[in-house]
């Protein structure tokens, strides 16, 4: 078996999309206090 097909997990990619929106405020804040 290779690796499971994570689009048949419901929880998959609301988490992913998560921990996306997380990185990018992060990205963000980093971006910020540079600029600043």
């Amino acid at each position: 078996m290779s690796e499971p097909n994570f689009q048949d997990i419901p929880n998959y990619k609301p988490k992913k999309n998560e921990d996306f929106m997380s990185e990018g405020k992060l990205n963000t804040l980093k971006k910020n206090l540079m600029l600043g």
